[in-house]
């Protein structure tokens, strides 16, 4: 979407990170507290004993299966690493901008890790996404057969239709538009 609107509007400021979670995240607030007063309301129409009876179970319940989980794998810890440094990189790969329009000093500005690279438009948030996908591929499981986090076999499962469906539909849509 991202490269879409850049595309169209090639004059318009980049949507980073930053700017999309701007916007992501007061909506996601939003709506889990409407979420949350219609869930109360719908379903927590008990009395207020009755109420409490049922929350002391459930954390209980909640108890009992975090200690069923155990501590984290090793792979899960590197997953979840993976995961932490993919979105540091998404929120600092283009310049911050907190006031005035361009990045030429530091004030106001927190310049973006890709700028270290020779051409920085090359570089988008698919690449870091791609590259972190990649990783995994690399770091051993520790399981004692010699494994990795990712294989190809467990990549295989992944539902590719998507995949497939939305870059076919958005090559054809670059066709039409470049050829009229």
């Amino acid at each position: 979407m991202v490269d879409f609107m850049k595309s169209r509007y090639p004059l318009a400021p980049e949507i980073t990170f930053p700017v999309w979670m701007g916007y992501g995240v007061p909506l996601a607030v939003l709506f889990l507290i409407v979420l949350f007063l219609y869930i109360s309301s719908a379903y927590l129409k008990d009395s207020p004993a009755d109420a409490l009876i049922d929350e002391v179970k459930s954390k209980e319940f909640l108890q009992q299966e975090l200690k069923k989980l155990g501590n984290l794998t090793w792979p899960e810890k590197v997953i979840t690493a993976d995961f932490l440094i993919t979105v540091i990189l998404w929120i600092f790969r283009a310049d911050l901008i907190f006031s005035g329009t361009t990045c030429v000093s530091w004030k106001g500005c927190f310049p973006g890790w890709a700028n270290i690279f020779p051409n920085a438009n090359y570089i988008r948030d698919g690449s870091v996404a791609t590259a972190a996908a990649m990783v995994l591929f690399f770091i051993p499981a520790r399981d004692g057969k010699g494994s990795k986090i990712l294989d190809w076999n467990t990549a295989k499962l992944l539902n590719w239709d998507v995949l497939w469906l939305l870059g076919g539909g958005f090559a054809l849509a670059k066709g039409i538009e470049d050829t009229g």
